[in-house]
């Protein structure tokens, strides 16, 4: 494994996600969904590191395991069934895509850990995805 830091590895799925065929949008808002113009809602993603965990270290490298939480919002207009099924889709694409960036860019997506869910929100005109993507890699301590 290749040498990365934190930021790196943001970094990688930042590009994955902004990427064809995603084309995903930063949201302009960091923590939520919740004040994000409606006009601009659709594609727009949040991507927030959770958790670090070392395995271990030797001669000042460590394998690290970095959460991310990737989340979604797809507007549904008045079709909520239909954008779930398409975001279950757009789901499964984005962990193959993330997958497939890690051989590239020498880090892992652990198969023990990784998960997702698909609601929409109560009252609200757009679908979220929150997926858990723990990544491991190598770090410089």
């Amino acid at each position: 494994m290749a040498e990365h830091v934190a930021s790196s590895i943001v970094g990688f799925v930042r590009a994955v996600v902004e990427a064809d065929p995603f084309g995903l949008r930063p949201s302009p808002t960091p923590f939520d969904f919740d004040r994000v113009p409606q006009d601009v809602i659709d594609g727009s993603y949040r991507l927030v590191p959770v958790a670090v965990r070392s395995v271990g270290a030797l001669d000042y490298y460590e394998t690290r395991t970095d959460t991310l939480d990737l989340w979604i919002a797809r507007a549904h207009n008045g079709n909520p069934t239909a954008t779930m099924d398409a975001l279950l889709t757009e789901t499964h694409s984005l962990v193959s895509a993330v997958a497939r960036a890690g051989q590239a860019y020498d880090f892992d997506l652990t198969d023990d850990a990784w998960g997702y869910q698909v609601r929409p929100i109560p009252g609200a005109s757009y679908t979220v995805a929150q997926i858990t993507l723990p990544l491991s890699y190598a770090a410089h301590l």
